[in-house]
């Protein structure tokens, strides 16, 4: 049988780890962040207020669980102002520098409200043209005439009842 101390020993989960070439902290390098901000209307691509470290580590707390120092995150002076994508390398410092690397990095997405409120837009324009052309009226001609025609065969025509 196994020694439970050993199963739940950090550093032999760490070096399993590592031996099948995943270390325990690298789905940190797979973190994404997106942040959705007003943008200055004189330049869509300046944000009005810029994303700053500690909206960074409340997401990675909130998100990911994961709770860093402003220390551990490589921010620009005065946050990100613009709009896109942006890697910002965050270090986490172990024990034992052979559980896990230590530097990583994370994506930052810095979306505009504004591009937000215009995709909502065409996605609501699109779905009023689709049910717009879902929905057609019958033509008033052909259903007026395909009733007069059954009329006709019912009844008969006017030629044959005057006939009678």
């Amino acid at each position: 049988h196994a020694d439970p101390a050993l199963i739940e020993d950090p550093a032999l989960k760490a070096r399993a780890a590592s031996e099948r070439g995943r270390l325990p902290f690298d789905w940190v390098d797979d973190v994404r962040l997106r942040f959705v901000r007003w943008a200055r209307e004189d330049d869509l691509q300046a944000l009005v207020e810029p994303i700053t470290v500690w909206d960074v580590l409340e997401a990675l707390s909130a998100q990911h669980e994961l709770d860093l120092l402003p220390g551990n995150v490589s921010m620009p002076e005065g946050g990100l102002a613009s709009v896109g994508a942006h890697e910002l390398p965050v270090r986490i410092a172990f024990r034992s520098p052979e559980t896990a690397a230590g530097r990583y990095s994370i994506r930052v997405d810095a979306v505009s409200q504004q591009s937000q409120q215009d995709e909502l837009r065409r996605d609501e324009m699109a779905k009023a043209v689709a049910e717009s052309i879902r929905f057609q009226l019958p033509q008033r001609g052909s259903l007026a005439a395909g009733v007069a025609e059954d009329d006709d065969d019912e009844y008969g025509s006017d030629d044959e009842r005057a006939d009678e």
